[in-house]
């Protein structure tokens, strides 16, 4: 290899390396203090940990960020769990009375830095995980930079730009950032399909759109390539010559591949759809519409910690701060950007790329805040399902990279003092705005004494305008563009840091999920059993990582039935339905009641007998459930209710013995016995997984097995070998007829979905590789 051919290969590494530092500097503890790059402290606001919290812990340093422990790693770990038993991971046993796992694609179970946790320990990996998804966003920014022929420095302010974003950086522990981080491998994908290089742009669409899919966050991915189509769109009626169907075809073409190769995980996600909770049905609806940004977010553009942040507590309001801080894009980019107003110098190409960015910007914004008539995008079919503040995404996507280009063509070309005068347009703009949402708030700014606050705030917004523009204006004095390329670069990720600094905490591994009495105890009850954890305060998923199975969940969609017969029948649960939830015991926190003593206990415990106070741990009070039932138990009475309502109904009834028979929708296949004298037979529990559940009965005549576990498709049933239908019982759990005398019962969870996926998948992949093995042997 020569110099010349090596001379890529050490730019990306000298790149890469750059990237490393300045991840370094976002994550000081990290790299300093051997922290890990997760929110556990998280953990100490709330029992069993509160008790055991380090010294002079007062509260958690951003406690907007609990999604990472009540979803996010309990998926990794029950996914971990699968594989360690020779399980694909497709089934959440712990959550709810079971749930979809692959499904709910956040999981992420086939994307590839997900092997990680194969081979590291669990604050290890989730520190490399996190940390690498923020390079590769960086590293994809740099490659799609240097592909659109952008030089060194300005593909290098571009990667800083994307990677320090606060669309990419704010959501670093969600699964929003891995989608993200392949955006730019698509577009670029997208933008050789324009310039006619069809090979190469279908298949670095394909693998950029089949990573972003693998990545865990199908809504973000999306609207990220509706904006694309838009994008794209719009630039062919700029080109008004060539065809438009052939680089719009070779770019769906590698969608489609891309789709085809995700179907393992997209097929099960779009039947987990179908079968959930619809959006605005109950509080457990995650997945749906969701409110635009309010016009006061524009402050936030230009000035990302006007508002405050929850890692301050001195936010206005009850807002998510991750939504009003996740549009900004740095102040330097958008001085930078206003020098296309300056029409600097370049080939048509370039100004259609620059011109188009601009106009696509401005309408993802428009399209977040829900102006007229752009909003009526929301109303479509589909569009509706998602959340319109990622929109933004775009926007801040083509705000660096329209800077990076506006700045290479500016450099070199014959920059002119006076074209500042239009950054200088755009800052003066830029701070009248901001400083009309703030002359609204002034009497709240007052009244929270935050005056120096957002003062301080603007004061770093207009320093790093200023020395923006001071920059360019050297520029056109020193003649050396890539020294000034590279000192916005600087500008851009110093503004970057400044702005994001403490917002994703680290925390020392010596806080990561510790062992406490509490969770010792419950992890020694005879299982299987799930526990009441929301009565006691502990949130949804925080006890996953322990394998104590929760009767609450936590997700961006639900089942239906679960959710449904939860919400339907609400506190009516503890009239008769309650013992077959299989809750063995449940938490109480005194506190609580002592804060809320109109509300009362969570659970009925005036009621003699039903529940038994075993012991105090960690500050919680542990109650025996008396009344429950076995998860799994056999009944030789069913009441066949075909109509929902009516079900409920008897749900709600204090006269209905769950114990004495079930309902169903349709008859059993086997016909039960009229005479009831006699013992309805014994069933025991040989196996307990995540896919898999084997029993053994033995009854003395036809009977109905009941599994106190979630009704849903894909789940099998088997009894010695042979199929057997299963029928929802009580609405929500499952049920199958069993004949008389000892027999063995297989419950399976093998989706029809997850198969067709599987074989599309394979054959995709197999296609591919032929054809690109052809391809070389030519």
């Amino acid at each position: 290899m020569t110099l010349r051919d090596s001379t890529p290969l050490r730019e990306g590494l000298v790149h890469g390396l750059v990237l490393l530092l300045l991840l370094g500097a976002a994550f000081p503890g990290v790299f300093l203090r051997g922290e890990a790059a997760f929110p556990s402290d998280i953990l100490y606001e709330c029992r069993p940990w509160k008790a055991h919290a380090p010294q002079g812990f007062a509260r958690s340093q951003n406690y907007l960020m609990s999604d990472p422990l009540s979803a996010f790693l309990p998926f990794y770990h029950v996914s971990e769990w699968a594989l360690d038993a020779g399980e694909w991971p497709l089934w959440n046993p712990h959550e709810l009375a079971g749930m979809p796992l692959l499904a709910n694609c956040q999981s992420a179970v086939f994307y590839p830095p997900r092997l990680l946790f194969r081979v590291l320990s669990f604050p290890a990996a989730i520190t490399v995980f996190v940390l690498l998804k923020l390079w590769l966003a960086g590293m994809a920014a740099y490659l799609c930079g240097r592909g659109l022929r952008l030089n060194a420095g300005a593909a290098r302010l571009f990667s800083v730009a994307w990677m320090l974003s606060g669309y990419v950086f704010i959501w670093a522990y969600w699964p929003v950032s891995d989608a993200a981080a392949w955006f730019p491998i698509v577009f670029l994908g997208a933008e050789w399909a324009l310039e006619s290089r069809f090979r190469r742009a279908f298949w670095t669409t394909a693998i950029g759109g089949t990573l972003m899919f693998l990545a865990g966050h199908p809504e973000s991915a999306f609207v990220l390539n509706v904006c694309l189509a838009i994008y794209m769109v719009f630039r062919l009626a700029l080109a008004r010559t060539g065809g438009i169907l052939k680089p719009l075809g070779v770019w769906l073409g590698g969608w489609l591949v891309a789709l085809i190769v995700c179907a393992p995980q997209l097929l099960p996600f779009l039947e987990y759809v179908v079968n959930s909770t619809p959006p605005g049905a109950g509080a457990h609806a995650n997945f749906g519409p969701h409110p635009g940004l309010p016009a006061r977010a524009l402050a936030s553009l230009w000035i990302p910690r006007f508002f405050g942040t929850t890692l301050e507590r001195n936010y206005w309001g009850e807002l998510d701060m991750n939504r009003f801080v996740m549009g900004y894009a740095g102040l330097p980019v958008w001085i930078v950007a206003a020098l296309l107003l300056a029409r600097p110098a370049m080939d048509r190409r370039m100004r259609a790329r620059a011109i188009g960015l601009a106009a696509v910007a401005a309408i993802c914004l428009l399209l977040a805040f829900e102006a007229p008539p752009f909003a009526l995008l929301h109303a479509l079919p589909g569009f509706n399902l998602v959340k319109r503040t990622y929109y933004v995404g775009f926007a801040v996507f083509a705000l660096p990279l329209l800077a990076a280009t506006v700045l290479q063509a500016w450099l070199e070309g014959r920059p002119r003092l006076r074209d500042l005068a239009w950054c200088m347009a755009a800052f003066a703009g830029i701070h009248l705005t901001t400083w009309l949402v703030y002359r609204f708030f002034a009497p709240l700014v007052r009244m929270l004494k935050m005056e120096d606050y957002v003062t301080g705030h603007w004061m770093v917004c207009a320093a790093a305008g200023l020395a923006t523009m001071l920059v360019l204006a050297a520029a056109v004095r020193m003649k050396r563009p890539r020294a000034a390329t590279a000192l916005v670069a600087l500008l851009v990720a110093a503004d970057l840091l400044m702005a994001w600094r403490g917002i994703n905490v680290t925390t020392p591994r010596s806080l990561w999920y510790p062992d406490t009495p509490l969770t010792r105890y419950l992890q020694a009850l005879p299982g299987p059993c799930r526990v009441g954890l929301l009565e006691g305060m502990v949130p949804p998923g925080f006890m996953t990582p322990y394998g104590i199975q929760d009767i609450n969940g936590y997700d961006g969609i639900y089942p239906e039935r679960v959710i449904r017969l939860r919400q339907t029948l609400k506190t009516d649960a503890w009239n008769a339905i309650e013992p077959v939830y299989n809750v063995t015991h449940y938490l109480v926190n005194p506190e609580a009641w002592r804060y809320n003593a109109m509300a009362g206990p969570p659970i009925p415990l005036h009621e003699s007998g039903r529940f038994e106070r075993l012991d105090t741990i960690d500050g919680l009070e542990i109650y025996k459930n008396n009344r429950v039932l076995p998860r799994a138990f056999l009944t030789d009475k069913a009441r066949i209710v075909p109509d929902t309502n009516d079900l409920f109904a008897i749900l709600r009834d204090p006269g209905f013995d769950p114990r004495g028979e079930v309902l169903l929708p349709e008859p059993p296949d086997i016909a039960l016995p009229e005479d009831r004298n006699g013992s309805t037979g014994t069933v025991r529990i040989v196996h307990y997984g995540t896919t898999r559940v084997e029993m053994e009965t033995d009854a003395p005549g036809p009977r109905v097995l009941v599994l106190g576990d979630a009704y849903y498709p894909g789940w099998t049933a088997t009894i010695d070998g042979g199929p057997v239908r299963i029928l929802p019982a009580y609405y929500a759990f499952r049920a199958v007829s069993v004949p008389g005398g000892r027999h063995t019962v297989v419950f399976q969870y093998n989706p029809e979905s997850f198969r067709l996926g599987m074989v599309l998948s394979v054959c995709a992949m197999l296609l591919a590789g032929i054809h690109v093995s052809r391809r070389l042997m030519v």
